[in-house]
């Protein structure tokens, strides 16, 4: 047990409390705790992580991967960072 005195001082002969861990490097530098909503979006699609040489680790020009070249990476519909989008109602299907 660690006991403090006034001014946050340590009493002699005990020792200072392991910080805590920060669990939400991932999100960079905030300073509370991530939603729920952005837990389970942030981040999640490992196909679309950068410097792969195809969406899913086999062959560049297996069937899939070609699927994903066509349908998804060079779609009409794109954005510039997808991390970046929020939905205004944050659903969950937990909520």
């Amino acid at each position: 047990m660690v006991v403090q005195a006034r001014g946050g001082n340590v009493s002699p002969g005990t020792r200072r409390p392991a910080r805590k861990l920060r669990t939400w490097s991932r999100f960079g530098q905030i300073r509370r705790v991530p939603s729920e909503y952005e837990i389970v979006t942030h981040d999640t699609n490992y196909t679309t992580r950068q410097s792969r040489a195809s969406a899913l680790e086999s062959n560049p020009t297996s069937p899939v991967n070609m699927w994903f070249l066509t349908y998804r990476d060079y779609s009409p519909l794109s954005a510039e960072d997808w991390n970046g989008f929020r939905d205004p109602d944050e659903l969950t299907y937990r909520k």
